[in-house]
């Protein structure tokens, strides 16, 4: 039987870990599939306009917040999505351009808001079916209050970019224009951020 997170989720088995938690494929108040990310023992409290603002965070290129569960641990449940991460993306010179679009796009929806998201790595970017890109993860960094700013998640943002590109396209190929030209755009907005 699969375990219970505040008998609404029910967690049917493990995705990924890192030192922040485990994510796992759960089933939904409602049987929908959600990715409910468990965080490591011992997470900060909780406050409630924590919770209210991560759950109110909508814009297509983010894995929508369900909702935050506090259950002897505490959880994050989100929407699931459909596709692959970074980890396991070989990108085109043609579809790169329009991940990073889509990921810079959402952490400048995630600032906008106040909100850092400062675990951005190759398995919180999922690319969807048609291509476009889905920041997954955006609640844990502000809930475990990781030191991070905007031009932290930039520069992450920047470097994930071009650790994609060498390893899909080899080390010394020159990235497009047009993926160039987001990475310039990133690194400004990180600049002028401070």
């Amino acid at each position: 039987m699969p375990a219970s997170l505040a008998g609404r989720y029910w967690l049917l088995h493990p995705v990924w870990g890192d030192r922040y938690g485990m994510t796992h494929i759960a089933a939904g108040p409602d049987g929908t599939p959600a990715s409910v990310r468990v965080l490591s023992p011992d997470p900060p409290a909780v406050r409630r306009a924590d919770v209210d603002l991560l759950t109110g965070l909508r814009h297509p290129n983010l894995a929508t917040v369900r909702d935050v569960l506090v259950d002897g641990r505490v959880a994050i449940a989100a929407d699931a999505v459909l596709g692959r991460t970074l980890r396991r993306a070989r990108l085109t010179a043609d579809e790169l351009p329009r991940v990073a679009a889509d990921v810079a796009a959402a952490l400048a929806a995630l600032h906008a808001r106040g909100v850092c998201h400062g675990t951005i790595g190759p398995s919180t970017v999922m690319v969807d079916r048609d291509g476009g890109a889905v920041l997954a993860d955006v609640a844990v960094g502000h809930l475990l209050r990781l030191p991070t700013a905007p031009a932290d998640d930039h520069q992450a943002l920047a470097d994930l970019l071009a650790a994609v590109w060498r390893n899909t396209h080899g080390r010394w190929r020159r990235p497009p224009a047009a993926l160039r030209d987001v990475w310039a755009d990133t690194m400004a907005r990180a600049r002028d951020m401070g």
